[in-house]
């Protein structure tokens, strides 16, 4: 849990700039993005009929939701959410993305001509006990132009989503195509507290409150009259 870090004196150097991060490349860290673009072989659900089953390797429920597959479908690939636009359409996660939720983004638009109603994106922490909305409700213009939703969220912890019908009534067909969504984890800083650009006067410094469990990555920089090069 403590090391002392020695390097060899750099000619010229008037002290040097030690960082201690979680991170190879001393960046951001938090995790992959989780992502859903139903071209998955077994992404093939057909029925309005409530289903479920593995969007992306997280296990999801649909109702009076589908993939589509005509020509009529929007889709960038050969499939792509098809929601109904009844008062139950719903595509909900039911299994907990852990790295939090960062962002959420997904592009969407109105299959065929279908007339265009409300929807909504929600975030749960507990399971699917609650729901918390993410942005304003959104709907597709009467056009075949492609819409991007994206929102920051940075919710930490279990979490997961579902896009559903913001008004919850209805019966009348007025179908949406969404695809590639793309949920990035909560950034977490990468370095070790206490030693981000950390000044050292000599060529050894001891480093403290590490854990046995993690990888560490240390990097020094030499610091001359004109700063680190």
């Amino acid at each position: 849990t403590d090391i002392t870090v020695n390097w060899t004196a750099s000619s010229g150097a008037t002290g040097y700039r030690l960082d201690v991060s979680t991170e190879s490349d001393f960046e951001t860290g938090g995790g992959a993005n989780y992502s859903v673009d139903f071209e998955g072989a077994t992404e093939t659900n057909g029925s309005y009929a409530g289903y479920t089953g593995t969007l992306g390797g997280k296990q999801w429920y649909t109702t009076n939701s589908l993939i589509g597959t005509t020509a009529s479908d929007w889709k960038n690939g050969a499939r792509s959410a098809r929601m109904r636009g009844y008062g139950t359409s719903a595509m909900t996660m039911i299994e907990d993305i852990a790295e939090g939720l960062g962002t959420l983004s997904f592009s969407y638009r109105r299959y065929g001509t279908d007339a265009q109603v409300d929807w909504v994106a929600e975030y749960s922490t507990n399971g699917g006990a609650n729901w918390t909305q993410i942005g304003s409700s959104f709907t597709a213009p009467a056009s075949d132009v492609v819409q991007s939703f994206s929102e920051v969220v940075n919710v930490s912890g279990n979490v997961r989503v579902r896009i559903k019908r913001a008004t919850e009534t209805g019966t009348s067909n007025a179908r949406l195509n969404i695809d590639d969504i793309v949920m990035t984890p909560v950034a977490v800083p990468s370095y070790v507290s206490g030693y981000e650009n950390l000044a050292v006067a000599g060529t050894s410094q001891s480093v403290t409150g590490l854990s046995e469990a993690t990888t560490y990555y240390f990097r020094v920089r030499a610091e001359g009259d004109g700063g680190c090069p």
